[in-house]
């Protein structure tokens, strides 16, 4: 009888560990995205990662796959029905009623970015756990909101180095203009359905609009026959979007009208958007960011009519392009320690501690070796973390209250006095007071 092997406990699919270089790409995303928006006046929030699964079961009740096949869901002890949030705006919405801020000045802007679930096929860019940064503006219905909050959100890419990307644009109207769209969409699927796909025939009866974002080939073929929202538009609703383009003109924000563009959750009214860029490739146009307006959003979760538009952008999929690219890679860089300290010795380990001390007070970063012996290890370090100086510090060094300094890529090294090394290094790294 042949003997099985002891399986070895692995994380979980479509989840991952983090470090390295591609972290601090993430950490960089996360600071240039809070100073963009704290600058613009978005207020930060957090709220919990594990909500009432009731919440995002209301928002989308037309049979979104979210909610069917996606939601981390589970019952706890007491019986309460949980989720992973796999979305943030409804809790946004929750916490702006739960805490009171329909009584501040409107309209009330949120950011927010953190840890999201969705149970669905891993693929490049996009895990089962991932992180968003988003951008909410409550209480608002002008047309200058919609445009505005792509506007922060363009300006955030812009300043991550990309510049080749272009917003794509639409407007599925409101409850008037969305009810004739939707007559007149169901049954055009109905007379084409021996060409839909097995997916496309339950969507509709459910929700016939996710057809547009079907990628199917034979779904894709039958789209330009469909009826289009954009035509089913009341004057307000056109006037709506008419305004939101001229204010992007104005704005010289790159865009282009699509008219199959509907998003994939269920909430959306009016104005909806997603920005693509083609940094990856030529002739590939990867999505980086999207979002919509959501007026009918706090009704549906049971609370009083309140107007709303936001996005977010999956942080995944912009730190790998950034990374493969090299986009702001000098940048991201000089977020890593810019010093690795090299000690040879006990009595040197001791007092290397110390130096260590006076650097981080002077916010000057470094790493060190300091469980290491070898120094030819430790320099390996240094090298492969593309560290460009490496302070060396053995018994010699000690002795004579000096240290010794070594540019990593011309090789060359240089004795400092221990008292002078922050103020050398504050010139070295261009670091002023």
């Amino acid at each position: 009888m042949s003997r099985t092997k002891k399986e070895t406990i692995q994380s979980v699919k479509g989840m991952r560990d983090i470090f390295g270089e591609i972290l601090n790409y993430h950490q960089y995303i996360e600071k240039k995205a809070r100073e963009i928006a704290s600058f613009y006046g978005f207020l930060e929030i957090e709220t919990p990662v594990v909500e009432k699964a009731e919440l995002f079961i209301k928002s989308e009740e037309q049979g979104n796959p979210v909610v069917e096949k996606e939601m981390y869901s589970f019952r706890t002890k007491g019986g309460d029905f949980l989720a992973l949030r796999p979305d943030n705006t409804p809790s946004i919405i929750r916490a702006y009623f739960e805490n009171g801020f329909q009584g501040w000045p409107q309209p009330v802007l949120l950011s927010y970015g953190g840890l999201f679930y969705r149970h669905e096929s891993p693929q490049q860019g996009r895990y089962r756990e991932f992180r968003q940064f988003g951008l909410e503006i409550l209480g608002e219905t002008k047309s200058f909101a919609d445009a505005f909050i792509i506007y922060v959100f363009c300006n955030i890419l812009k300043d991550l180095g990309f510049k080749n990307f272009i917003v794509h644009l639409n407007s599925l109207g409101d409850k008037t203009c969305q009810k004739q769209h939707r007559r007149e969409l169901v049954s055009f699927l109905r007379r084409k359905k021996n060409y839909l796909c097995a997916e496309c025939k339950k969507r509709a009866k459910t929700n016939p609009l996710k057809f547009f974002d079907c990628k199917n080939p034979k779904c894709q073929e039958l789209k330009s026959q469909a009826p289009l929202i954009i035509n089913y538009l009341c004057d307000e609703c056109k006037s709506h979007f008419k305004e939101t383009v001229e204010i992007l003109d104005e704005l010289s924000i790159p865009y282009y009208l699509d008219s199959t563009l509907v998003r994939g959750l269920d909430y959306y009214s009016r104005t909806v958007f997603e920005i693509f860029s083609k940094e990856a490739e030529p002739n590939l146009a990867l999505s980086l960011c999207g979002g919509g307006r959501y007026d009918y959003l706090a009704k549906m979760l049971g609370f009083k009519d309140l107007a709303g538009i936001g996005g977010a952008f999956g942080q995944e999929r912009i730190a790998e392009l950034m990374k493969s690219k090299g986009l702001s890679r000098e940048l991201v860089m000089k977020e890593k320690p810019r010093i690795f300290f090299a000690q040879i010795g006990e009595s040197a380990r001791k007092k290397a501690l110390v130096l260590l001390e006076e650097l981080r007070n002077e916010k000057i970063g470094a790493i060190h070796g300091i469980f290491k012996d070898n120094l030819r290890n430790q320099l390996k370090i240094a090298g492969e973390l593309q560290i460009p100086y490496a302070i060396i510090f053995g018994q010699k060094e000690l002795i004579d209250k000096m240290i010794m300094v070594r540019d990593m890529k011309t090789g060359g090294q240089e004795n400092i006095p221990q008292e002078k090394m922050v103020e050398y290094f504050k010139e070295k790294l261009g670091i002023r007071n």
